[in-house]
């Protein structure tokens, strides 16, 4: 079986420099390192099949980990892990413990790079990647010894892997094998400050302290089942504590960017800032990226008009022409500290989860005010919906001529 892999390759491409650090967690044999020396990076190996391999049934997996780890320089960082599909040999303990133990050696811009298996438990070894050409390898299972495997949902990772955090998904793009899922993540260093109580940081905590309700968005359904096969979306709310299965049923690249915890990091950056303007990282992607779709959410209620007025600018870099985008507005008294998170379940079924009102004042948005700061973007339908609790929502669907 080959598999050509778009987000190792986009990963090298762009963001690999001359002189750049890899951490590659799997052996020497990929042929990935001689590439890597050809580009002028520098190649660690830590040989985890090995460990696995290694490891008996009785042994205390953590304690085995910490022996085998190589020793690395106090200074040392990596811009780049490599993982394959060595975590799903492991269980999330051994995983988040692993990568307590490295996150000394990352910085602020080091990009993981993991494989699972998709729709099918894990095989009884891990895969062999032999390079072949151009970032396609053959996929092998070699060895007789069947080792224990996990099947890690999207959140588990996430979870283990804090405080990196999901920017992109690939699920079947050209080359690519039906049967791998490709995940590329960031760290997030400002994960590490207890005291910014961000948009973010709260998320999670309003997931697990509200239920979920039942909300009717026939247009987002509408919007996307229309889009083409292959299509590249983004979706501009909070990252962590959601569920994306129902998304990837229409959408085979998926991009998260957490707009809101942008914001607020930019808020605790510039306390005096007037609160007009967005970061200069927000929505910056490489080179050749188009987006078919885009997610908002409710994100435009929490937004100043000047934030507003610049979003259509700032997506126009990224979606292709005719792409679409979808947001709503809920009619109520006061904004809640917590967004909304709202997910698609499967193909006619949304959740909202968390408090739909809160006590944070702002000013009513508008159709007519946002179909004045939106003028780039043609409304193609605009229909109103209602919460179980009796409140009233406005559901959007726009697109980008």
């Amino acid at each position: 079986m080959q598999h050509y892999s778009p987000e190792l390759a986009a990963l090298v491409e762009h963001h690999l420099t001359s002189g750049a650090r890899v951490l590659d967690l799997g052996s020497s044999t990929t042929g990935t390192t001689q590439v890597l020396l050809a580009r002028q990076c520098s190649c660690y190996v830590e040989d985890l099949p090995d460990y696995l391999d290694q490891l008996q049934p009785d042994d205390d997996p953590i304690a085995a980990l910490d022996q085998h780890l190589l020793p690395k320089g106090k200074d040392m960082r990596f811009d780049l892990v490599l993982c394959w599909d060595l975590l799903s040999y492991m269980s999330t303990e051994v995983i988040a413990h692993l990568f307590s133990q490295l996150a000394p050696h990352f910085h602020s811009d080091t990009k993981l790079h993991l494989l699972q298996a998709k729709g099918r438990s894990p095989a009884s070894r891990p895969t062999t990647f032999r390079w072949l050409q151009d970032f396609c390898f053959d996929c092998q299972q070699e060895g007789d010894v069947e080792l224990p495997s996990w099947r890690h949902t999207t959140l588990m990772l996430q979870r283990s892997l804090q405080p990196f955090t999901l920017v992109e998904l690939a699920l079947q793009g050209q080359g690519m094998s039906e049967h791998w899922l490709e995940y590329v993540m960031a760290f997030d260093a400002r994960a590490g400050d207890k005291r910014l109580h961000s948009v973010a940081a709260q998320s999670a905590r309003s997931v697990r302290e509200s239920a979920g309700q039942a909300i009717a968005l026939p247009l987002l359904q509408q919007m996307l089942q229309s889009l083409p096969p292959q299509a590249a979306a983004l979706d501009g709310g909070r990252k962590t504590g959601r569920q994306l299965q129902g998304l990837h049923q229409h959408i085979d690249t998926l991009y998260l960017e957490d707009v809101l915890a942008s914001v607020a990091w930019q808020h605790h950056l510039n306390p005096d800032d007037d609160n007009s303007h967005f970061s200069q990282a927000l929505l910056r992607y490489r080179e050749g990226v188009q987006l078919d779709a885009v997610l908002l959410w409710d994100i435009p209620n929490y937004l100043s008009e000047q934030q507003r007025q610049q979003l259509p600018s700032l997506l126009q870099r990224i979606m292709k022409p005719g792409a679409h985008v979808h947001c709503l507005l809920i009619n109520r008294t006061g904004l809640p500290k917590v967004p909304v998170a709202i997910d698609v379940i499967q193909a006619d079924q949304c959740e909202l989860s968390g408090e739909a009102v809160g006590e944070l004042v702002a000013p009513p948005l508008s159709t007519i005010s946002l179909l004045k700061q939106w003028s780039e973007l043609t409304l193609r339908r605009h229909q109103l919906g209602t919460l179980a609790n009796g409140l009233t929502y406005q559901e959007y669907w726009f697109v980008w001529m």
